[in-house]
């Protein structure tokens, strides 16, 4: 039976990625073919680590493709550059083969369907490489490289990539500071580490364009969002003496405004510069009566806590979770139960 490895929290130099589990790197050099992929809603870590892996394994004479289940925002549309990228398409089911899914960003397979069953059904090798506290039970024939300290995704392929004696060339160099840059929102949500401030300075050094990044990755106010915030903070809501807020979207309001799931994130992420406020949360209606709901805590585990308790995940203080039952205002008591 094929063991599983969930790689513990350590503290490393930054030129010794010795705790990279010896069967990864085997798997990586010995297997001759990769589809890579993230999760639905992807964002800055989960497509700047799977572009990087796609480099890497492409400069070990690999067969590469970047396959995602959803459409990826305009924003990370830079990264995509000269890759063969793929939306998933069910018609392709019958051809798409590969020795091996290489999934980023995420240790929850449904999150990549339905690419990811497709290679359940077809008996192939999956392996998870992520950064997210582990959220349910390993399944037995996949394997799962999970770094819990590392701040993004791209810090744990960073050390993949330097094992694989990967040239750190610039489409490999942006891919990693977009991830590490993203997921720690421009080193503002670090895990009491040096190492992504240590990584990104090596990374810029390899002829990047970081103004340009940054801007790329934050830069995405429009006019109409500009008006929906000004809706937005009429209708926000506060409970437990201010120290919870939150606030729901409709579809009507997504399309009114012109809005894409993508460009809440960063909404939701104001309310946590509210001084009082030590948990947050966004309920944001979807087709087909889903909901997307989307957690911040601030020196709290309580946000991946709450994802938990609609099966979803993430990290400690900002996670998530895609649920099909109830109406907004049921799933905004749920939320506000655990206060």
């Amino acid at each position: 039976m094929v063991r599983h490895n969930i790689l513990r929290p350590m503290t490393l130099p930054i030129d010794s990625p010795g705790y990279l589990d010896v069967h990864l790197i085997q798997t990586l050099n010995n297997e001759k073919s990769f589809i890579i992929t993230t999760h639905k809603n992807s964002d800055g870590d989960g497509v700047g680590s799977a572009v990087a892996l796609y480099w890497g394994l492409l400069q070990k004479n690999k067969n590469v493709q970047f396959y995602h289940v959803d459409p990826i925002p305009g924003r990370y549309h830079f990264l995509l550059k000269n890759t063969a990228s793929h939306l998933f398409q069910f018609e392709e089911m019958k051809t798409l083969e590969a020795d091996v899914l290489l999934i980023t960003d995420t240790n929850q397979g449904s999150l990549c369907d339905p690419l990811y069953t497709h290679f359940k059904n077809l008996n192939k090798k999956i392996i998870f490489v992520d950064h997210h506290l582990p959220s349910s039970t390993p399944i037995s024939d996949e394997k799962y490289y999970v770094r819990t300290d590392a701040s993004s995704t791209g810090e744990v392929v960073y050390d993949i990539l330097k094992e694989l004696k990967t040239k750190m060339t610039p489409e490999i160099a942006t891919a990693l500071y977009t991830s590490i840059t993203f997921d720690t929102q421009a080193f503002k949500l670090l895990r009491n580490s040096a190492r992504s401030h240590e990584i990104a300075a090596l990374l810029a050094k390899d002829n990047i364009e970081t103004d340009k990044i940054q801007r790329e990755l934050f830069a995405t106010w429009t006019v109409q969002k500009m008006n929906f915030l000004a809706t937005l903070i009429q209708s926000a809501r506060y409970s437990k003496n201010n120290t919870v807020a939150g606030f729901t979207i409709t579809q009507e309001q997504l399309k009114k405004y012109e809005l894409q799931l993508d460009h809440i994130n960063d909404i939701l992420d104001m309310f946590t510069l509210i001084k009082t406020v030590e948990f947050c949360y966004n309920i944001i209606e979807m087709p087909e009566n889903c909901f997307k709901l989307s957690f911040r805590s601030i020196n709290s585990n309580k946000a991946f806590v709450v994802a938990e308790s609609f099966h979803g995940g993430g990290h400690a203080k900002s996670a998530g979770a895609w649920i099909t039952q109830g109406s907004a205002a049921e799933i905004e008591n749920q939320i506000l139960n655990f206060f």
